[in-house]
């Protein structure tokens, strides 16, 4: 997961990697960056898999801001 407010600059937010698996998994934010909103969040394939993700399993926690 990234994280950026001019959709030029992106801050890797997560130091996990996703594993090929049917059970839902759950990424933490860096603790440098919990407190550090951000406009637009990005998800990038680092090390390709053969498994689709399914956007509807999305969640996302946190707070929201205004900019």
């Amino acid at each position: 997961m990234f994280g950026s407010n001019d959709e030029k600059n992106w801050t890797r937010l997560t130091d996990q990697l996703t594993v090929r698996t049917e059970e839902k998994q759950r990424l933490y934010v860096r603790d440098e960056y919990k407190n550090t909103p951000f406009r637009f969040f990005k998800l990038a394939i680092i090390e390709p898999q053969s498994t689709m993700f399914e956007i509807s399993e999305l969640r996302i926690y946190g707070q929201r801001h205004e900019f």
